[in-house]
């Protein structure tokens, strides 16, 4: 995974196996959402809307997500098959789709663009550990 830091101009490259090292577990579906599954025993209820937070960008329907000690407000796009907003119970925003295009992606979308860039492999620092 290569990970680009657009503010400071830096490179970060990690490998898999080093992500599970440190505890991060990386999937597909966690790549292609920017989210996780939640872990261990959790509850999704449909809800009203959470209107303290101001409108997603498209429809969506609001769903309560409950797992062990947390609780998520979470507005989801059927339509795009993501989450347009998540948010705490007293409104507190935690994520939130600015924009989204629905063209289909180039192979440029793919092209790493880091001319410039400081290089840090990560790999290196975690294989020592």
């Amino acid at each position: 995974m290569a990970v680009l830091d657009l503010r400071r101009k830096i490179r970060t490259d990690v490998d898999r196996t080093n992500l599970y090292r440190v505890g991060h577990f990386v999937d597909w579906f966690g790549m292609g959402h920017g989210l996780t599954r939640p872990s261990g025993p959790y509850e999704l209820r449909q809800t009203a809307a959470l209107r303290s937070v101001g409108p997603a960008i498209a429809d969506c329907r609001w769903y309560r997500l409950s797992n062990q000690d947390k609780d998520s407000r979470i507005c989801w796009s059927r339509a795009m098959g993501l989450p347009l907003l998540i948010a705490t119970p007293d409104g507190r925003v935690q994520w939130r789709v600015l924009e989204a295009d629905s063209r289909p992606a180039t192979s440029e979308t793919f092209q790493i663009h880091d001319e410039g860039f400081a290089r840090n492999n990560a790999n290196a620092d975690i294989n020592t550990d």
